[in-house]
């Protein structure tokens, strides 16, 4: 999930960890800037007061339900625990975030792209 997964003295805002998932996105996703959702986002300050890092683990969590997926689109629900971690010894809190990610290619033989990303 490398777009939750920053380093505040590498990345200058959480657009940089965004970027670096550029060549999984669609073209034109990226600049949609609705893949983070709020919660992240209002941490960055605290996040860079202390240098933090995150780790983020992803569980994949299809059996809550979802649309079925075609030979071009496919729908996966991943449940992320984003967790915070400060160059000084600070901790955050962990963050739990529901990202509903959405795939879609031209054809079958194409590769999968992003096309979406929805959290709660």
């Amino acid at each position: 999930m490398t777009i939750w997964s920053v380093d505040t003295l590498s990345d200058t805002t959480l657009w940089d960890a965004a970027t670096r998932a550029a060549p999984l996105l669609a073209p034109g996703y990226l600049l949609q800037n609705d893949w983070l959702g709020t919660q992240a986002a209002a941490l960055w300050n605290i996040w860079t007061y202390h240098q933090a890092i995150t780790t983020v683990t992803a569980e994949l969590a299809d059996d809550m339900g979802k649309p079925e997926d075609t030979p071009t689109e496919a729908f996966h629900l991943f449940a992320l625990d984003v967790r915070p971690q400060g160059r000084d010894a600070w901790v955050g809190e962990p963050l739990a975030v529901m990202a509903y990610v959405t795939l879609a290619r031209s054809t079958p033989d194409d590769p999968w792209r992003v096309t979406s990303i929805k959290t709660m």
